[in-house]
């Protein structure tokens, strides 16, 4: 293992495997998993991960997801409903509004940068091309890099999700498309939302 030195301190460069780049060099585990390497450039392993490989560890990565939700959605206890919710939830309600007023789709669609003719469940499986900058929105980077790895994203992609998501969160509030966004949605759950649910027969109190 690759360490870095100083008086009585040993530190991993990073976590290689058995698998081997194209040229023979051990990978780092991190990137053969498609996940962030706290080392980035400086780690000892190679990043580039061929992309049999990369796909390989995706699909297993994403079974492993699949398992680990299904077991906590098995370990949720019993809720029990209050029969007046459940009359509620039951009762069909349908509630309309100016969409000229609250262009809350247009809104999302600027954030999520949506072109013409892109529906929003297909958005993380367009090919991202290296002249566009990466998503405004942490999830959409993250579901990109599920799809394809980090070896398979713009230069500028990948730089963006291994500084952490923290960093992808705090670009995405300081955005202008996600202050019209929000202020739009504070002032549409004030003005429509809030209204509808006033308290009737009682059940407010309950």
């Amino acid at each position: 293992m690759n360490v870095v030195s100083a008086p009585g301190l040993q530190l991993p460069m990073s976590g290689g495997g058995s698998h081997l780049d194209a040229v023979g060099q051990p990978l780092c585990s991190h990137a053969v998993w498609g996940r962030r390497c706290r080392w980035g450039k400086a780690c000892s392993f190679s990043h580039d991960v061929p992309p049999a490989l990369a796909a390989a560890h995706r699909s297993k990565a994403n079974a492993q997801t699949l398992a680990a939700a299904a077991r906590r959605v098995e370990n949720l206890p019993d809720v029990v409903i209050p029969p007046w919710l459940c009359d509620l939830q039951a009762e069909a309600v349908v509630c309309s509004y100016d969409t000229r007023r609250w262009p809350l789709q247009e809104a999302v669609a600027e954030l999520l940068e949506v072109a013409p003719g892109d529906r929003l469940e297909d958005l993380h499986a367009k090919v991202p091309a290296e002249s566009n900058e990466a998503p405004l929105c942490p999830a959409l980077l993250q579901a990109h890099v599920s799809a394809r790895g980090l070896q398979g994203l713009p230069a500028a992609w990948k730089a963006l999700f291994e500084q952490g998501a923290d960093v992808g969160r705090e670009r995405m509030l300081r955005s202008e498309p996600f202050k019209k966004f929000i202020k739009l949605y504070d002032e549409f759950c004030a003005h429509v939302v809030v209204p509808l649910l006033a308290p009737r027969d009682g059940m407010g109190d309950q």
